[in-house]
């Protein structure tokens, strides 16, 4: 981890390089909202669901959490944030975000399934508005934190949940419901069934322990997943292209072809060797 927090470091000066300092998105989420201690998750999660213009109409249309994430990833890279992936091959940690005035960094496990990516895009978003930096942790190592920790990460769980199931419309209202049912509502908003059950939790329509229960079974299947042999190989110009994402990949050519950075400066801010560079372009271009 120590690691990928230096590589977000780098990735910052990267940008800071590549954009002479200014970042160039015209909607910068972090200038125009700013909270104190005192907003609840719910009210702040309210208001940025209205700055980012995402309908739960638009969010229900989407085809699966796969295009829900690339989105979401987009529509928070549209709104002055920086969102990087990477295989952490650390289960214990989706994600951490790098505040900073001009270039805020988002990094995520891209270990993790599709529907926690999303969950920690926002969970980090939290950290961020709150003039934070911060790292998003499996659920079941928060009660392990204490004092202000606990409150700052019980707090961007809250914002994240509500952000992307608001407490306004959620269909639930049967008590415990089935997990037939939790499995067709976490579909529909593409996240995952602990989010879910979580609203049912809040509308207490669901107790504490059987919560507690059903999320340590959640959490031993993705386990059991972990544990099976994992497909060899993959395509590395695809991955590249996931993990840095297509507005920085096409900010980084660009300033090449205008000979503002050499082919070496180039390999070293996209993290290749000069010799895939034209692979990798071409790649795009045909990608």
């Amino acid at each position: 981890m120590r690691f990928f927090v230096r590589d977000g470091l780098a990735m910052q000066i990267n940008l800071h390089e590549l954009f002479d300092g200014v970042n160039p998105s015209e909607k910068k989420i972090l200038k125009n909202i700013q909270v104190g201690d005192s907003v609840s998750a719910v009210v702040l999660a309210a208001r940025v669901r209205e700055y980012l213009g995402v309908s739960l109409k638009t969010q229900f249309n989407w085809e699966d959490e796969d295009v829900a994430l690339k989105a979401w990833r987009a529509t928070l890279e549209e709104s002055g944030l920086w969102v990087f992936k990477d295989a952490f091959h650390e289960d214990n940690y989706c994600g951490f975000c790098l505040h900073d005035e001009r270039f805020p960094v988002i990094y995520v496990n891209n270990s993790m399934p599709k529907v926690r990516q999303i969950f920690t895009l926002f969970h980090e978003l939290a950290h961020l508005i709150r003039g934070k930096g911060g790292i998003d942790m499996r659920q079941f190592a928060v009660p392990e934190l204490t004092g202000p920790y606990r409150r700052e990460e019980v707090f961007c769980n809250a914002f994240a949940g509500a952000m992307l199931v608001p407490h306004r419309g959620f269909p639930g209202n049967e008590h415990s419901p089935d997990n037939r049912r939790v499995k067709m509502l976490a579909k529909r908003y593409k996240v995952s069934r602990e989010v879910i059950l979580r609203r049912y939790l809040d509308k207490k329509l669901v107790s504490r322990e059987e919560y507690e229960s059903r999320v340590m079974r959640w959490n031993k299947e993705f386990a059991r997943i972990q544990k099976q042999p994992q497909k060899p190989g993959g395509d590395y110009y695809a991955t590249r292209r996931a993990y840095l994402g297509q507005k920085y990949l096409d900010i980084a050519f660009q300033r090449y072809h205008q000979q503002r950075i050499s082919e070496y400066q180039l390999a070293d801010y996209l993290g290749v060797k000069t010799k895939s560079l034209s692979a990798f372009q071409s790649y795009m271009l045909g990608g």
